[in-house]
């Protein structure tokens, strides 16, 4: 039996920050990285580099995995700005200048431009080798682009500045040509390209991870290889680590032993809105869907909806925000991809002399018919 924790400590290796000891899949690029940074801090050679992939293909990760090993063989200190959240020139460099502690009576009402001025002039006289790493930096590149252009143009104005500071950015692949034509700059940058795991690779992770835990019941092959299909579709990693977390949690509950698809099944489905109305991975077009299925099931004592009637009020919520309207084939294939995520289920059923008709259901309630 699984005994019962009073902490959820012990799930720690499946968190979002944690660092694990290895990068699956990511080793080669680690040691590419780890190699370009090594050199040119010893060389105050103002190393920068853009690391580019699509999301949920480790590039958080394998940033903070570079730092702390940095940290070990370098002493290096460093600066990690999230630009998703800090998602402005002005609190980027704010964040940066409140990580490194800096206290001055001039920095209050101050702009974007005095802020990154009195930063450079901080690395003048700071001696301390340092990483500046930006994640997310597409977040930055909307409206304005002075910090980006500004920060990889220091080493012609700040030599001396330049000698203690290392530049990491990385970047959704997708806006990786408009970054390029849209700030100059970075075309003599080095790029480092992630590809997206593979479901075969999100499985071998998943087992690593699972062999990092203390305690969890036993996950069979099919258990495993279904989490990383679910998590392959949605093309996000972390949904893999919050429903295996989710999943141990449960069993500690129920003192379940053995993780069958099924069991996967149950408590994706539980998770599985809550989800999908935070997820920044469904397209405009899933998430309208999403919506109107929820609408009519509120309106109806039926929880599954005919394609038909789904289709009719789809054309009708189009209609009236004036958006573009699909075609059926693409509407279906959309329906199709929903229920590769696990979004929605399809069933056909017999009406008699009506015919046959595809019902739409939400897996994590029970069709009623």
């Amino acid at each position: 039996m699984i005994p019962e924790l009073k902490t959820q400590d012990y799930l720690i290796p499946l968190s979002r920050s944690y660092i694990p000891p290895r990068l699956p899949f990511r080793e080669k690029e680690l040691s590419e990285l780890e190699f370009f940074y090594l050199t040119g801090i010893k060389l105050e050679s103002f190393p920068t580099l853009l690391l580019i992939g699509p999301k949920s293909s480790g590039k958080t990760t394998l940033v903070l995995k570079l730092i702390e090993d940095l940290r070990i063989k370098l002493g290096l200190r460093s600066v990690v700005v999230d630009c998703s959240i800090e998602n402005s020139e002005y609190k980027v460099v704010s964040k940066i200048i409140n990580i490194l502690g800096i206290t001055s009576r001039k920095i209050k009402g101050s702009s974007t431009e005095e802020l990154l001025f009195f930063l450079v002039k901080y690395f003048n006289y700071d001696k301390l080798k340092t990483l500046i790493a930006l994640d997310n930096i597409e977040y930055l590149i909307v409206d304005n682009k002075f910090l980006l252009s500004a920060l990889l143009k220091l080493d012609e104005s700040f030599k001396e500045a330049t000698k203690n500071v290392a530049l990491l950015f990385t970047a959704n692949e997708k806006i990786f040509e408009n970054l390029r034509q849209s700030i100059k700059e970075f075309q003599r940058v080095p790029v480092l390209k992630l590809n997206k795991y593979t479901k075969e690779q999100v499985y071998n992770i998943l087992k690593y991870r699972i062999s990092l835990l203390t305690l969890h019941p036993k996950f069979t092959k099919r258990s495993l290889e279904h989490i990383a299909e679910l998590s392959t579709n949605y093309e996000d990693i972390n949904l893999a680590f919050s429903l295996l977390s989710s999943i141990i949690l449960e069993a500690n509950r129920i003192r379940k032993e053995k993780i069958i698809k099924s069991s996967v099944d149950e408590v994706f489905s539980k998770m599985i809105i809550s989800y999908n109305q935070e997820s920044s991975l469904l397209s405009d077009e899933e998430k309208l869907i999403f919506n109107i299925i929820s609408e009519l099931k509120k309106d109806r004592s039926f929880s599954q909806i005919k394609s038909s009637l789904l289709w009719k009020a789809y054309r009708e919520v189009c209609e009236k925000k004036r958006k573009k309207l699909i075609s059926y084939t693409k509407f279906w294939n959309i329906l199709v991809q929903m229920e590769r995520k696990g979004i929605i289920k399809r069933s056909v059923k017999s009406f008699g002399r009506f015919g046959r008709s595809t019902l739409i259901f939400v897996p994590n309630e029970p069709s009623r018919a």
